[in-house]
């Protein structure tokens, strides 16, 4: 598994929904909001946040990591 693999399965479930909707799937804001039933500026608001912990939840694992291999 690998760091990315990890920190996206530690997000929260309506972090990892926006984020595949968006990036996997390609979906535009428009119709992620159509999917998710919610309004365009919510979803822009719920991918900023969803990036936002992803970056930290990677600093954190990707630090783990480092100190495992340096035991």
């Amino acid at each position: 598994m690998t760091n990315l693999d990890k920190a996206y399965s530690i997000l929260p479930e309506h972090y990892r929904q926006v984020l595949e909707l968006r990036f996997d799937k390609k979906f535009s804001i428009h119709e992620t909001a159509e999917y998710m039933n919610l309004e365009t500026v919510a979803v822009r608001n719920l991918q900023y946040r969803a990036l936002k912990e992803l970056n930290q939840v990677l600093t954190e694992v990707h630090r783990d990591n480092t100190i495992k291999h340096m035991r």
